[in-house]
């Protein structure tokens, strides 16, 4: 039975106010690194790992706390996310050295996996497949995020000028208990937990570990160099702990993921769509920051303004995907979202190598905000509805990993493509700014490939959203049905 509009909208609502908060305080923490780094006395190497550590705690158990959500209920999970992050938040904020900050950072990104694996998985199940793309549904998800991402700046410069580092974790506490004593009045009962649940605890260290090793490989990678023993190290483990994931979850009575999930081309495709989509977005996280500043000339008040057209974009944008999505269906409208982040990035790539004034800087970054509006909500929508209700904690969970995983190899590319054409320009005798800014034009055109390659995906998902579950995996999740 779907519930009432009423409670349809106070679950969005909890949910929206929970994924504000995670997008808040990443940009609002990654703001803060300067401060920190004079506060703690800390070398920039050192203060790095107060991202990582986060990042690396969601990677790695968000797709655990995803099926916990489908055994238990995405009640019980979502509510625990939100007193541990609060809990981790509050830590944070009392950390008296960077080594225990890094500690509590952990903590804070478990109980954001929890959040992350659990948001999307509510909202899929309360709105009926006719709606879960709408404005009311998963494209507010994205509005939530740009809303987070466009005040963290804001907020954040005058917390940190004003009062300190400190308070910009304290800041997360009162809203999280907050949002929680909400979340107990409005969020519909668990329902469809398993009637028997058995957590598969060995396949989940093995892909916390293996995502862990994975993440860290490719972020010494850039650094260390890939030929590096730890880097290589890192990733011969990723491989073999990912290996022996794939094992255990092919002999477990109850799998952490239902493998036969990946017979469904819609649901893998959406998948693989999702994280060839932001290795590509590594384009605007990592290089046009260095762009505006380095390659434009532009202060970093000024650059940071600019940047502010994506988030604002995905603003008003996202929604108008979601809505469009239920009428003509996630493919179409997925896959020009994806063309348009693509255009954008050729349009980048062309601004590195021949430069322009801000307004087209703003009027390029505008357009990638469109397309990335367009594209999240309807393809989360179809991943989400190609999992059967039992599943969608997972799935869910599984979205987390592609962009966190899409993510950090993005960056990883970006960043090598950058260094290595611009170190074989300058020794071609190109002088120094030149180099760099083609150094920068091949760095778009590489992620503008790995975005061609999205949109082929993305379109060749097929229109379908059905869930066709292989028998044996049936027998094994019977929630599935």
């Amino acid at each position: 039975m779907t519930p009432s509009a009423g409670v349809r909208r106070r679950a969005l609502g909890v949910v929206w106010i929970a994924t504000f908060l995670g997008g808040f305080d990443a940009y609002i923490v990654n703001l803060s690194l300067p401060h920190i780094a004079r506060a703690l006395q800390a070398d920039i190497g050192t203060v790095e790992w107060v991202v990582l550590a986060y990042l690396l705690a969601i990677t790695s158990f968000v797709v655990a706390f995803g099926r916990a959500a489908d055994l238990w209920g995405a009640k019980r999970v979502f509510l625990s996310g939100l007193l541990i992050f609060s809990l981790g938040s509050a830590l944070a904020g009392l950390a008296p050295g960077v080594g225990w900050l890094v500690v509590f950072r952990g903590l804070q990104g478990a109980g954001a996996a929890m959040l992350l694996a659990t948001g999307q998985a509510i909202v899929a199940d309360v709105f009926p497949e006719g709606e879960r793309g709408r404005a009311l549904a998963l494209g507010w998800m994205h509005v939530a995020v740009a809303t987070g991402f466009t005040a963290g700046p804001i907020v954040g410069g005058w917390l940190l000028e004003g009062v300190g580092w400190r308070v910009v974790f304290f800041a997360a506490v009162p809203v999280g208990l907050f949002t929680a004593a909400v979340a107990v009045r409005v969020l519909p009962p668990a329902k469809g937990a398993h009637p028997r649940p058995r957590f598969d605890l060995a396949g989940a260290t093995a892909l916390a570990l293996g995502s862990s090793a994975l993440l860290l490989g490719l972020t010494w990678g850039p650094q260390a160099g890939w030929l590096a023993p730890r880097t290589l190290g890192a990733l011969t483990l990723a491989m073999l702990l990912l290996t022996a994931f794939l094992a255990i979850e092919r002999r477990a009575a109850q799998p952490l993921i239902t493998l036969g999930l990946f017979h469904n081309w819609s649901f893998s495709a959406g998948l693989l769509a999702a994280f060839l989509t932001f290795v590509a977005m590594a384009s605007n996280m990592f290089l046009v920051p260095f762009l505006l500043q380095e390659g434009q000339r532009m202060a970093a008040s000024r650059a940071g303004l600019v940047m502010i057209a994506v988030p604002l974009m995905i603003l008003w944008v996202a929604p108008l995907g979601g809505r469009l999505a239920d009428r003509y269906g996630p493919r179409r409208l997925a896959t020009a979202g994806l063309g348009l982040v693509t255009v954008a990035i050729g349009l980048l790539a062309d601004l590195a190598s021949k430069g322009g004034s801000p307004l087209w800087a703003v009027a390029v970054l505008a357009l990638y905000g469109a397309g990335a509006g367009l594209f999240q909500a309807p393809n989360n929508s179809a991943v989400l509805g190609a999992a059967p209700p039992g599943c969608r904690g997972v799935a869910s969970g599984m979205l987390v990993t592609a962009r966190q995983l899409g993510q950090m190899l993005g960056v990883a590319v970006a960043g090598a493509l950058w260094v290595g054409r611009q170190a074989a320009y300058a020794a071609d005798g190109l002088p120094p700014e030149e180099a760099l800014a083609l150094g920068l034009r091949d760095a778009f055109w590489g992620l503008a490939l790995i975005g061609l390659l999205a949109v082929t995906i993305s379109w060749l998902r097929g229109p379908s959203l059905s869930s066709k579950i292989p028998r044996g995996d049936r027998e094994r999740h019977p929630e599935v049905g």
